[in-house]
C-alpha cells in the first residue's frame, strides 16, 4: 500500500529539524519531529524487474482492498502456517510500478464493490439503472484481464470480479436484476447491508474447483446486476434458485488452469461449506503450482 502524502510532511520534518538544530533551541524539538516521521508509512520503492520471493510465499494483486480485510483473512485461514500471503491494491500502483508488479505476481483477485460500467459491454443506455460507478477501477481491472489473457495467471473473481470476467470475455450484464429476478441477490434492510442468503448448486464440474455435481450451500450474496449474455469462452458451472449464473470458468482450462468466478461472497459467507473454502482452496493451490 502507498502512503505517498505523508512525503512532503516528512521532507518539512527534516527541514525544521535543520531550524532548529542551527537556532539552537535543542533536542526537544528535534526528537518531537524525529519521531513522529520515524512513525509515518514510507513510500515504497518501485519494485524491481528482477524481483523474486521464496516458494512459501504468494504474492496476490488485487482489483480492490479494503479496511475490512475480509478477502486476505479468507484466504490466508484456508493456506498452511508456512504460507505468506502478501496482497497489493493495484488500484494504488504507480505507473512505474505495473510492470514489475503483474510479473512479481502469483494470482489475480478481482473483488467486489460498485457497479461496472455499462459502456464497457455496449449498453451505455442502462447506465441510469447503475449506482456508483468507477471508470478508473474499471479500467484496472481491464489490465490485470488482459494480464491473465495473456499469461494464463491464476484468477479468482468474486461478485463485480465475475462480472468483469464475464464482459471482458464479450459477455454483457442484466444492469438492475430485481426487474427479472425479485430481491433474491441483494435483499436485507433498506440502509443496511442488504446482504442476503440463498443457495447455489453445481451443476458442472469447474477445473481447478474440488466440487462435486449438485453440491449446493446458503451463501451471502450481494449485488444487483449479473450476467445476461455469458461471454463466449465461459461457461457456467454454479447457479443460484432463479437460474442465474452464479459460478463461471474458462472453457480453455490448459492456458486457464484457474480461471473462476463466483456471484456470491465465499469470503462472508458461512465457513465449512461445499461452495465456500474449496474456492479460495483451489485459487491457493493453482498459484503453488505455477511457481512450481
Amino acid at each position: 500500500m502507498r502512503f505517498d502524502f505523508f512525503v512532503a510532511p516528512c521532507r518539512m520534518v527534516r527541514r525544521i529539524q535543520g531550524v532548529c538544530f542551527f537556532l539552537g533551541i535543542g533536542w526537544t524539538c528535534a526528537l518531537f519531529f524525529s519521531f513522529g516521521c520515524r512513525n509515518a508509512p514510507s513510500s515504497p520503492a518501485p519494485i524491481a524487474a528482477t524481483s523474486e520471493h521464496s516458494l512459501d510465499t504468494l504474492v496476490v494483486l488485487c482489483s480492490r482492498l479494503f479496511e475490512s480485510k475480509t478477502y486476505e483473512d479468507y484466504l490466508s485461514r484456508l493456506a498452511s502456517d508456512s504460507l505468506v500471503f502478501e496482497f497489493f491494491d493495484a488500484g494504488l500502483l504507480r505507473e512505474d510500478e505495473w510492470s514489475n508488479m503483474l510479473k512479481l505476481s502469483d494470482g489475480i483477485l478481482l473483488t467486489g464493490g460498485a457497479d461496472l460500467n455499462p459502456k464497457l459491454y455496449d449498453q451505455a443506455g442502462d447506465t441510469i439503472l447503475c449506482g456508483d460507478i468507477h471508470p478508473i477501477r474499471d479500467s484496472v481491472e481491464v489490465r490485470l484481464l488482459t494480464w491473465v489473457d495473456d499469461t494464463g495467471l491464476p484468477c479468482l473473481g468474486i461478485c463485480r470480479g465475475l462480472q468483469h470476467m464475464n464482459v471482458f470475455a464479450g459477455g454483457t450484464l442484466d444492469a438492475h436484476l430485481p426487474r427479472k429476478h425479485g430481491d433474491m441477490h441483494r435483499a436485507g434492510n433498506q440502509g443496511d447491508t442488504r446482504d442476503t442468503v440463498h443457495l447455489a448448486t453445481v451443476v458442472s464440474i469447474p477445473h481447478g474447483v474440488h466440487v462435486e455435481l449438485q453440491d449446493e450451500s446458503r451463501v451471502i450474496s450481494h449485488h444487483h446486476q449479473g450476467i445476461d449474455e455469458l461471454g463466449e469462452e465461459l461457461e457456467v458451472w454454479a447457479v443460484a434458485p432463479d437460474g442465474l449464473p452464479e459460478g463461471i470458468v474458462h472453457k480453455d482450462s490448459v492456458r486457464f488452469p484457474f480461471y473462476v468466478g463466483v456471484q456470491w461472497h465465499p469470503e462472508r459467507s458461512e465457513h465449512h461449506q461445499d461452495l465456500v473454502e474449496p474456492i479460495g482452496k483451489g485459487f491457493i493451490e493453482a498459484m503453488l503450482q505455477r511457481q512450481n
